[in-house]
């Protein structure tokens, strides 16, 4: 293949902006959530393989006559990108104004900075999690991640093709570029199978996409007609058509996963022409009238579904047909008042395109986003009651003691970080477990400053202390141990041996682990390894001198929606925030039958039972007197935790004032 030469000029591909609008829709159809396009995010991917393409064949058509202009590069993205970007923003901002309540909008500010400084994949990563989970489908500018990723690439990449271009008389540069897409791609089989979360959203994971699509630069022409330009372009398309319609969101991806739909476009890019059959078709018209909007199409459509989820709008066949037809309307619209009128600015100065075209336009998103956080988000706009429900449901303990919860994967947070109770002085407790654990930060703080005491937390997810313990899981088809669950669990042991605490405090799921299979204890599996090992924990922390402490779990809301609540109030609904008691003391039953025996086992263990609080003996409850308890279907949020404290105190005096006296 030698060194290669791209085409001089870069003409116009017609069928390629066919491909950009299979991208789309394919994205769009995935977003609806129509079954058939359970892989449609792989749309994604074949945006980032012509984006690679495109931009390395014309920074070394720079290159190769000369030198690159990194500051008419720079400008020449600013006019591509911007336009229809900051109109979106723009709207999508209005919109976030009139429809979304003050926690929901301090949230939204928070991506929007990110987003306007193209770092929306880390924010997506830190503050979302993973791409799929149901928090994601409420976040507007959730689909940013993507033009982050590429923002990115854009840095790196024109100075590694000005060395590319260097090294071209003595490396084969289509070779060289073809190792790092593959090198890239492993890279990436191993951040899913590791860091599954960060590696869907942020570069280096995602390289090997764009740079597949790069490499493609470094070689030759194709000849206009031939077998392959009739053949290849219909097993690439096989190759993205078996992507979309059987990949689904619970598999492990980018990684190899990714490798089938890249390869697929990287071949249609290369062989794709409009003399064949198929190439007529990618160039027909209609095709690459909406490709030419696919750019905007793709920033539109997100928001308009997440205002509809967060507006709890069912999504059906017809409400899917409306958001198809107003994605494309305002895209081309956005194209032909934004866009088209935009690319006069190619004429000006770098640094004008990028004082208007870029720091204006930030600068406004910054004075939108100060004043939300100045106001605490605008509270104004709603009663005091809906203001309230909102910050309520909005206190998610993960993210208010997120360095106690998943903070360090090698370590742990210092006490001065994840303080519960007192200030200062000696800690008295430790509070460990899974996030379940976590959420109940907020009720262990209310009896551990009612006490005078002061406690310490640390919690990681999916966690419980099961001293001893294996936990497996399955991924691809294969059974794994969770070696951070062992890790974690031995650096408690270590901690309850060490110190001289006078209590420790069990948290988890455990209605749930108790009836899983996923531990291993001394050869033995399921709940026979999960007692033994639960008791184990017990004996331990009673050797150590330590007060052990069980809480016993909240309920899992069955049947009724987390913000119940706040949805009757603002929309006039009537969905029920209870249901029936016998609903939660089925679920929890084994737990329960375990849990009386432990007593008898171990009568100086302490349990706390939430469902005291939050059940009577006919219902239990999404919310105590108005407030909203749940931040989801079965996590707490942290002022619902501590409102459970306080009533718990209430009722049935405070858990921890027998250490006092020790």
């Amino acid at each position: 293949m030698g060194n290669g030469t791209p085409v001089q000029t870069l003409k116009y591909r017609p069928e390629i902006d066919g491909l950009r609008f299979l991208a789309v829709i394919l994205v769009i159809l995935h977003h609806l959530e129509i079954s058939l396009f359970s892989g449609g995010f792989i749309g994604v991917d074949v945006f980032f393989v012509i984006s690679g393409y495109l931009i390395t064949s014309i920074l070394f058509k720079e290159a190769a006559n000369g030198r690159i202009s990194f500051s008419g590069f720079y400008k020449r993205r600013i006019v591509r990108l911007a336009p229809a970007f900051f109109v979106v923003v723009f709207f999508t901002s209005v919109a976030a104004y009139f429809l979304m309540l003050p926690s929901e909008i301090v949230a939204y500010a928070k991506s929007l900075v990110s987003s306007v400084f193209f770092v929306a994949n880390f924010y997506m990563w830190n503050e979302i999690g993973g791409y799929f989970v149901d928090n994601a489908a409420k976040t507007p500018l959730l689909h940013l991640w993507s033009l982050s990723v590429e923002e990115q690439f854009y840095i790196i990449w024109p100075f590694a093709v000005m060395v590319f271009v260097l090294l071209k008389k003595r490396i084969p540069l289509f070779p060289l570029v073809f190792i790092i897409t593959v090198a890239g791609a492993l890279f990436s089989e191993w951040g899913v199978r590791n860091y599954l979360a960060a590696s869907y959203y942020l570069l280096p994971t995602r390289f090997f996409e764009l740079s597949a699509g790069g490499m493609l630069a470094f070689l030759p022409a194709v000849s206009r007609e031939s077998r392959l330009t009739r053949v290849l372009p219909w097993v690439g398309l096989s190759m993205i058509f078996y992507s979309a319609f059987h990949y689904s969101p619970s598999m492990l991806f980018p990684g190899f996963a990714a490798v089938i739909p890249v390869v697929g476009t990287v071949i249609l890019v290369r062989y794709l022409r409009v003399e064949s059959s198929l190439g007529r078709a990618f160039s027909a018209s209609f095709f690459v009238a909406l490709g030419k909007v696919s750019y905007p199409a793709y920033l539109w459509h997100w928001p308009i579904i997440a205002y509809l989820n967060i507006m709890r709008v069912p999504i059906s066949f017809w409400v899917g047909c409306a958001v198809v037809l107003s994605t494309f309307l305002l895209s081309f619209m956005t194209y032909y008042w934004a866009e088209k009128p935009a690319a006069r600015f190619r004429l000006l100065h770098p640094f004008k395109v990028i004082v208007l075209g870029f720091f204006i336009p930030v600068l406004a998103s910054l004075s939108f986003v100060f004043y939300v956080q100045k106001t605490e988000g605008m509270p104004d706009r709603f009663s005091d009651s809906l203001v309230e429900k909102s910050r309520a449901i909005g206190s998610w303990a993960s993210r208010i003691r997120g360095a106690c919860h998943n903070g360090y994967i090698t370590g742990l947070a210092s006490e001065d970080e994840c303080i519960l109770g007192r200030e200062s002085g000696p800690v008295d407790f430790l509070l460990i477990g899974d996030s379940h654990a976590n959420h109940f930060a907020g009720m262990m703080d209310v009896f551990a400053s009612k006490a005078g005491l002061r406690g310490y937390d640390s919690s990681q997810s999916n966690t419980i202390y099961l001293p001893g313990s294996e936990r497996m899981y399955s991924k691809s088809g294969q059974e794994k141990i969770h070696t951070q669950f062992k890790s974690r669990n031995e650096t408690w042991t270590a901690l309850i041996k060490e110190n001289n605490y006078r209590a420790v405090v069990l948290g988890g799921s455990y209605a749930i682990h108790y009836e899983s299979d996923s531990f291993v204890h001394e050869g033995e599996r399921g709940k026979g390894a999960f007692g033994e090992s639960f008791r184990t924990a017990l004996r331990l922390i009673e050797k150590s001198g330590a007060q052990a402490y069980v809480i016993m779990g909240s309920p899992v809301l069955l049947g009724i929606n987390y913000d119940c609540g706040l949805m009757n109030e603002r929309f006039g609904t009537d969905q029920s925030c209870k249901y029936p008691r016998e609903m939660h003391d089925d679920k929890f039953e084994g737990w329960i039958d375990f849990v009386a025996n432990l007593k008898n086992e171990f009568p100086r263990v302490t349990f706390i039972d939430p469902a005291a609080v939050l059940c009577t003996d006919d219902y239990c409850y999404a919310e105590l007197d108005g407030l909203p308890i749940y931040h989801d279907g079965n996590h707490l949020n942290y002022m619902g935790s501590q409102e459970i404290g306080r009533r718990y105190i209430q009722d049935f005096g405070n858990p921890l004032n027998a250490l006092r006296g020790n």
